[in-house]
């Protein structure tokens, strides 16, 4: 468990860190697009990201 996370529940504070400091920068990047209603996407740039990384195809 870590600070932001009370062992059942994710907290408000968690969900915004964790968007502050990851989904905003792969946004950024172009690895993930949001939809109007805040879903994200994997992005053709995001996969190559996914291959380099994790190495699959």
């Amino acid at each position: 468990m870590g600070i932001h996370n009370t062992g059942k529940e994710v907290t408000q504070n968690a969900k915004m860190y964790y968007r502050r400091h990851f989904v905003d920068e792969w946004v950024r990047m172009g690895w993930l697009e949001k939809d109007g209603a805040g879903k994200c996407f994997l992005t053709e740039k995001g996969e190559v990201a996914v291959n380099v990384f994790y190495g699959l195809s």
